[in-house]
């Protein structure tokens, strides 16, 4: 028998850790306030300054964020990037 590793008993699960949580609150949150149907328009910027400033996000993280969270909460949403009143953005609508 190794001695290399050592068995535990009784230890509990942590809760699965949700991506998104942070200090000023969860981005989860807010998209859990949508109902069916609604959508909300957030700005995307490839410029990192801008995204640190909290106006404006990144395609690629909301569209990876969305998938990861949409099978730990039970609900589902659906994104297009796409340009409204001359700002590129993505907007994301909550499907169930």
């Amino acid at each position: 028998m190794s001695t290399a590793y050592r068995i535990d008993k009784g230890v509990p699960i942590p809760e699965k850790n949700i991506p998104g949580k942070g200090k000023t609150g969860s981005i989860l949150d807010f998209l859990k306030e949508l109902e069916v149907g609604d959508s909300v328009f957030l700005k995307t910027s490839k410029n990192r300054m801008h995204v640190k400033t909290g106006n404006y996000f990144r395609t690629t993280t909301v569209a990876s964020y969305i998938h990861r969270v949409s099978s730990l909460v039970g609900m589902k949403w659906t994104y297009r990037t796409r340009s409204e009143n001359n700002t590129l953005g993505i907007r994301v609508w909550r499907i169930s």
